[in-house]
């Protein structure tokens, strides 16, 4: 062992746990020894300074109480075991930089603390409990458990967490907490999963949350910044209150849920969904403003209830109808008249359920509520399956066309079955002239607005059908066609 008075200083080779706690209650500010063997308990000295540990490696666990002192500061040390510090006073301060190897860091009931790890690596978790007013600084570091902020129910305020430039495990922010900033820079995360109310809460340039990204505020004020940054799974469900959701040049690669939400504002910009499950499943997203946004095959949403089921189809309805609603308060009529489509489909699907009041039902019940009612819904039902297979509802240009043609074929035939102007079947088709007669009527009576010559009544009959056949067609063909009018 060799000591130096004048800088307060100790070098150590080898020391059991109690030698090392009398060397450290005589007073001595720095520390250097290769291995402390056994499990260290100490309560520091009441007196305000700094104590330096450079080049340590505790065999053990290393538990500390602070009185006084303000500052612990590892340098390129090792702790095999736990490290678990408490104190009763304010402004205590850990500084970890360049340590190897940290099993793990348990911080409890610190108050306006501080923890700062720098160029390190933490084999386990990092927990605070019960903490107030306590910052935790991590960077150019490993964390390869959970980072945990527990407050048992406690409504406790802390300041802030930054963590810039780390490979981390999960990060977890539980109930109960307030913090004034949570900022996550660059780095990698398995997953983040907040229960706390921040008021701001930054991800910037996070290449990679591999599991998920939870935040969950319970209708406090939170204002959330996710930028740069890639995302496996992103879930959001909070209530009613004043918060603010702004996701800018970010991709979310597996699905993103918001289920009982109601962001005060959301705003996406250059955003990738591409690959993406999207679950909007009861969420207000008329405050919702989406700008460069790369949606799914279709925009095609999913829900969180059975397949098949009449509650999935009402859910999809209602997210589609805000959706679109959104679209077109942001003047984007594109995505909106595609949404459109999808709420008329998730709107067919749900009147044609079993469970939903249709022709089946309506009849059986007919003696009770009238007959009306009934018919009503084979109405609804009718016009919907006419308005999907006719024209997509408004936006499919070929189905009418296809259509028109169809049926003014079929009642064409039906014209010259009855002997219109003067036009039979046969197998001779030698004559060119007789062809381009047959064309030529069937293309003039496509005109639902024809003059057609005196007539015995079996074609007028025919000839009523075929304009109401055409003009129906017609219409459906003007519809679709000008589905970019507002544009």
């Amino acid at each position: 062992m060799e000591e130096n008075s004048e800088n307060q200083g100790v070098q150590l080779i080898n020391i059991s746990a109690d030698k090392f706690v009398e060397q450290l209650k005589s007073g001595i500010e720095e520390f250097s020894c290769k291995r402390i063997i056994g499990n260290v308990n100490v309560r520091l000295p009441e007196r305000t300074g700094i104590i330096n540990f450079r080049e340590c490696v505790f065999a053990n666990e290393l538990v500390v109480h602070i009185d006084e002192v303000n500052s612990i500061r590892f340098y390129n040390s090792e702790i095999k075991g736990r490290f678990y510090i408490e104190s009763n006073k304010e402004g205590a301060t850990v500084l970890f930089d360049a340590c190897p190897s940290i099993f793990s860091i348990e911080a409890e009931d610190l108050r306006s603390s501080q923890i700062t790890i720098r160029e390190s690596l933490v084999e386990n978790k990092i927990q605070f409990l019960t903490c107030h007013n306590a910052s935790l600084y991590i960077r150019s570091s490993t964390i390869k458990g959970q980072i945990s902020f527990d407050a048992y129910g406690l409504p406790l305020k802390m300041d802030q967490v930054r963590i810039s430039s780390s490979e981390c495990g999960n990060l977890s922010l539980s109930h109960g907490l307030a913090f004034e900033r949570v900022l996550l820079e660059s780095g990698t995360f398995s997953s983040i999963s907040s229960h706390a109310n921040i008021k701001q809460f930054q991800i910037i340039g996070v290449k990679n949350i591999i599991d998920k990204l939870l935040i969950d505020s319970f209708g406090s004020t939170i204002e959330v910044l996710v930028a740069n940054a890639e995302i496996g799974t992103l879930t959001l469900d909070y209530e009613i209150g004043k918060s603010s959701f702004r996701l800018l040049n970010s991709k979310i690669k597996s699905s993103w849920n918001m289920k009982y939400a109601a962001p005060h504002e959301l705003h996406a910009l250059n955003l990738d969904l591409q690959d993406c499950s999207l679950y909007f499943d009861n969420t207000r997203l008329s405050n919702c403003v989406f700008s460069n946004v790369t949606w799914p095959k279709d925009m095609k949403l999913c829900s969180i209830h059975p397949e098949n089921s009449k509650e999935k189809y009402a859910s999809l309805r209602e997210s589609y109808r805000q959706l679109k609603k959104a679209m077109l308060n942001d003047g984007n009529n594109f995505d909106s008249l595609v949404l459109y489509r999808n709420e008329m489909e998730a709107h067919w699907a749900l009147v044609r359920h079993p469970k939903s009041t249709g022709l089946h039902q309506s009849f059986l019940f007919s003696r009770i509520y009238g007959v009306e009612r009934g018919l009503q819904d084979w109405q609804n039902k009718f016009l919907l399956w006419l308005g999907y297979h006719v024209s997509d509802h408004g936006q499919s240009f070929m189905r009418p066309l296809f259509w028109l043609f169809v049926f003014h074929m079929f009642f064409f035939l039906i014209a010259i079955a009855v002997g219109y102007n003067g036009f039979y079947f046969t197998s001779n088709l030698e004559e060119w002239g007789a062809t381009a007669d047959f064309v030529g009527s069937y293309l003039y009576l496509l005109n639902p607005v024809h003059k057609l010559p005196d007539t015995h009544g079996g074609m007028l009959i025919v000839d009523f059908f075929m304009r109401l056949s055409s003009g129906f067609f017609i219409y459906h063909i003007i519809r679709a066609s000008r589905k970019f009018a507002k544009v």
